[in-house]
Formats: structure tokens, sequence, C-alpha cells
């Protein structure tokens, strides 16, 4: 079920997607990587084998991607403009997640 790659106003700054397979770190970095900026920012969720004291084996993931994806690519052209960021990558994972 992964979707394709969405890019936003036409100029390829953003990335953004909903996919059933693993994500890419090094996808993210080499998307976002531009040689007039100092500095790259990311953050991976991963699913930790507890929530409020309670074990957890898997997680399970949802989403409509089209919606999903629009409002990613929205929040990333908010970003942009407010805080003068070049290239943005959001991706999302969907399905079974298992721990780490």
């Amino acid at each position: 079920m992964a979707a394709q790659a969405a890019q936003t106003d036409g100029d390829d700054l953003d990335l953004c997607r909903v996919q059933s397979e693993p994500l890419s770190h090094d996808e993210a970095v080499a998307f976002v990587t531009s040689g007039d900026c100092g500095a790259i920012s990311t953050f991976l969720g991963t699913t930790r084998n507890n929530f409020d004291g309670r074990p957890v084996r898997t997680l399970m993931y949802e989403a409509y991607a089209p919606m999903a994806e629009s409002k990613m690519r929205e929040i990333l052209r908010e970003a942009r403009r407010a805080y003068g960021i070049k290239k943005a990558c959001a991706l999302h994972r969907v399905g079974e997640v298992k721990i780490g």
C-alpha cells in the first residue's frame, strides 16, 4: 500500500509519503541535504515495548493516505515559510510496526 512520493508546489521542496514498508532515514536525509544548508534535523519514531506500564508487542497504524499526505504537505509548507527551511520530508508508516 505504498503511496507515490508527492511534491508540493511543483518545486521539489517537500517529500511526503504514507507507506506500509519500513521507513528509510537515509532517504529522508538524502532528500533534504543541500549544499547551501548547514544542518539537518530529523525525528525517527520507534515502537517501544511498553505503554503506561503495560507490555506492547506491536502497533497497527492506519491512515487514509491521500488526506494524510495533503495535511503533511500543508504542515511542511507552513514550516518552510515560518522557519526558513529549504527542504522538508515527512514519511509515515502504516500497517504493523514491531518493537524497535
